[in-house]
């Protein structure tokens, strides 16, 4: 008799269906979700005061890149406003 014709008990009075190991898979983000939600109090201090080092850096860099690009653009403006000055208005303006 096959497995097909004995039906799914068949399995079960083999002892395969629940001895055998699952290949290992990868996690699924809601399954180390559920696993970060019991950290300790200190590990959750740590991640929260990382975050917000990673923030306030991103602040910072972002600051620090909107000021480069200001001045690019006061460098270009100003450029092309002397391009069209005349060579007098140039010689007397400081």
């Amino acid at each position: 008799m096959t497995a097909a014709q004995a039906g799914p008990l068949a399995e079960e009075e083999d002892g395969d269906a629940g001895g055998a190991r699952a290949p290992k898979r990868r996690r699924r983000a809601w399954e180390e979700a559920e696993e970060g939600e019991g950290r300790s109090d200190a590990e959750a201090e740590r991640a929260a005061a990382a975050a917000e080092a990673a923030r306030e850096a991103d602040l910072r860099e972002r600051a620090e890149f909107e000021e480069r690009l200001r001045a690019r653009d006061e460098a270009k403006t100003r450029k092309i406003a002397e391009a069209k000055l005349s060579k007098e208005e140039v010689a007397v303006r400081p």
